[in-house]
């Protein structure tokens, strides 16, 4: 990171993210190592205006027949088959925003341990199933720019809610400070941090105590 870089850093994020990442960096010189931030949405902290209606939009769950329809007619999900075979099978489900027969915005949710690639292909994340975990979330180009990726989880928490969850969490980089403010827009809260690195060719976690009523944990599908 340059001069430059640490005086934006500063300008939009303040000095305590500019320093956290200063440290990151440093740390990633030595060691591979991700500093993960747990946050949690739900319908006592989601901001209302995420909940409205978005003219020319449908809302909601969308199959795998759906799914595996618009991939055959070509639409660019940033998925394929498989992944949505594997998906399902694992019974995860996903949830997004349709115009007419298009899909133009929609992200992944599990209740149970996941797969986490944004950290390594091999890694799990835990959590406590009473809530639900979004993954994989993607807007079509031409769509970008009108918060539908923040009103698809909105509008995911709010159903997993009507159906008895707590709501959902999620983990992002501690260093993804535009991420992160947007999640925080959203009606996020921050309850903890995961701490990982890669030693040896061995992974090592640390979730900090706030993670605890969460059930929040990261660990190696195998070490």
């Amino acid at each position: 990171m340059n001069i430059k870089q640490v005086y934006e850093t500063v300008h939009r994020f303040g000095f305590n993210a500019a320093a956290q990442d200063i440290a990151c960096r440093a740390a990633s010189k030595v060691t591979e190592v991700t500093i993960l931030r747990g946050i949690r949405l739900t319908m006592d902290s989601v901001d209302p205006l995420f909940l409205a209606d978005e003219a020319g939009y449908d809302w909601g769950f969308i199959d795998g027949a759906t799914l595996h329809g618009a991939l055959r007619r070509g639409a660019p999900l940033a998925m394929d088959a498989n992944f949505i075979d594997d998906a399902i099978a694992r019974g995860d489900r996903c949830y997004g925003a349709l115009r007419g027969d298009t899909i133009v915005a929609y992200g992944w949710y599990s209740t149970h341990p996941t797969p986490v690639t944004s950290v390594a292909d091999d890694m799990i994340f835990h959590f406590d199933s009473a809530y639900a975990y979004m993954y994989r979330g993607y807007t079509l180009p031409e769509h970008r720019g009108r918060r539908l990726h923040g009103i698809g989880m909105a509008r995911a928490m709010e159903a997993h809610a009507q159906g008895g969850s707590h709501g959902l969490v999620s983990i992002v980089d501690a260093t993804n400070f535009a991420s992160l403010a947007s999640c925080f827009r959203l009606g996020y809260r921050s309850f903890g941090q995961i701490f990982c690195a890669k030693i040896a060719g061995h992974h090592l976690t640390y979730a900090t105590k706030g993670c605890e009523p969460y059930g929040v944990f990261m660990r190696p599908a195998k070490n």
